[in-house]
């Protein structure tokens, strides 16, 4: 609405637990973000209802990220989108390897 003022009291709060890289889907129905909620970063989307645009029914996980080699990405190098139903989002991968060396000296 052009030329409203929105004051704080009138605001609605969606996520309430510390929620980070916030996308709403193309119709205005759901807000994906992403929260520590569950002990691991992972994405999760809020049902939003049409009409009063508050949240509808708990937040339910998208997809839970507790491997420790697979991880949604933190901080300024993390994002996430929504586009044509799908969700993107930047994960970073840990791997490493062993190696055994052969001491002997001949």
């Amino acid at each position: 609405m052009a030329g409203r003022s929105t004051v704080p009291r009138e605001w609605v709060p969606i996520v309430t637990d510390h929620g980070f890289h916030p996308s709403w889907s193309a119709d205005g129905s759901l807000l994906y973000h992403f929260s520590f909620r569950d002990g691991a970063f992972c994405p999760w989307v809020q049902r939003i209802d049409p009409a009063t645009k508050r949240p509808m029914g708990p937040p339910r996980a998208v997809l839970h990220l507790h491997n420790p080699r697979l991880r949604a990405t933190t901080g300024a190098a993390a994002t996430n989108d929504i586009q044509a139903g799908y969700f993107y989002f930047t994960a970073t991968e840990a791997t490493g390897n062993i190696w055994m060396l052969d001491d002997r000296r001949d």
